[in-house]
């Protein structure tokens, strides 16, 4: 537990994913939500302070300040709604890190829905986490960071995190997550060039993480497939894999949904697959599904850190916390039961991962 703490310091997990002021258009539905806390980073940190409740025996750690952590830096303009949005973050116990300007506004985005189509666009200037932000979170190496990003700004996070001229880098885990927009075949190449370069001989664990619809898209081209099948995610994978795999050794997480995540043992050449939390016996708690994919990478990401990447555990407390953050709009109830632990939407985190482990 010493040598733990003592290697990672102040800042265990962190993300350079943005916090953002929605406004949700629903066309299908007729309504309009306004001023609503998201944003990648936001849900990445929910995520991963879901896990920070687990008292299970397989993490590391589980001292009362573990969640502080978990870094996230909130740039706040001059119109940031402390009185809406402090309430519903700071129970959560993170390090969250509020930087003030008053000479700009806070990102703002519109997210318009109609069906399947999504339209996304910025109304306010955003303003990205860089190196020189996250290389401030603590003075220790940094355990893991989820980045979203392309793979030029992979680059340039990761090189910016070099702290001397022998190569030694603040961070050496990762789990990336691409931006959906470059999840084209065109871009295949950029990616595995980044993959190829940050290789596990030189001291990196990068996890890969689309999702599945994502992964077509980026491997195979073509129409977008909604909804694929596992059996069609693993046959276009293992055609690919040769391509995949070159010289890295890094991991490959698809998140499938519904149908949970599929991770590669490149060891025993096969997938296994984890169901979601929910399924068809508690399909009525399932409410909204925005965020769950970066709260399933922020869990990940942090159970991966707290277990020495033990993957089997990531990708089953990367599913429970999707599956919390999926039963209501925006972010689920926190509170503590009577014994004083913590409890998300009612339920602790080990009374779910009982519930969750009968599944599989």
């Amino acid at each position: 537990m010493t040598i733990f703490n003592d290697k990672y310091g102040d800042c265990l997990v962190t993300t350079n994913g943005m916090f953002i002021i929605d406004k949700i258009v629903n066309k299908t539905k007729n309504t309009i939500d306004l001023d609503v806390p998201g944003g990648g980073g936001l849900f990445s940190t929910l995520g991963s302070s879901i896990v920070a409740t687990s008292k299970n025996n397989i993490l590391q750690d589980k001292s009362p300040d573990l969640s502080k952590r978990i870094k996230f830096i909130i740039d706040c303009g001059s119109d940031f709604p402390d009185d809406g949005i402090k309430p519903l973050i700071d129970p959560w116990n993170a390090g969250i890190v509020y930087r003030y300007d008053k000479n700009r506004l806070t990102t703002r985005g519109y997210n318009e829905y109609d069906g399947d189509y999504r339209l996304f666009r910025y109304e306010t200037p955003k303003l990205q986490i860089v190196a020189e932000d996250i290389i401030n979170l603590g003075e220790k190496e940094i355990g893991m960071i989820h980045l979203i990003c392309s793979p030029k700004r992979c680059k340039e996070i990761i090189e910016g995190l070099k702290i001397n001229d022998q190569g030694l880098y603040k961070c050496y885990n990762y789990v990336w997550e691409p931006t959906p927009d470059l999840c084209k075949l065109e871009y295949l190449p950029d990616i595995l060039k980044i993959l190829q370069y940050y290789k596990k001989e030189k001291g990196f664990n990068i996890v890969f993480s689309p999702n599945s619809e994502e992964f077509l898209q980026l491997i195979k081209g073509g129409e977008l497939i909604l909804d694929p099948t596992l059996e069609l995610i693993k046959e276009i994978f293992l055609a690919n894999y040769e391509k995949l795999s070159t010289d890295n050794e890094h991991k490959f997480v698809i998140r499938c949904g519904k149908l949970g995540c599929l991770f590669f043992n490149d060891k025993e050449n096969n997938f296994t697959q984890y169901p979601a939390y929910h399924d068809k016996n508690s399909k009525n708690k399932i409410v909204d599904a925005t965020g769950c994919g970066n709260s399933f990478i922020g869990a990940f990401a942090t159970t991966l850190i707290l277990t020495g990447f033990n993957y089997d555990a990531a990708c089953v407390f990367g599913n429970i916390a999707s599956g919390i953050v999926l039963e209501q709009k925006g972010f689920p109830k926190f509170d503590k039961n009577v014994e004083g632990i913590p409890t998300w939407n009612g339920t602790t985190f080990d009374e779910r991962l009982s519930i969750y482990e009968r599944k599989l």
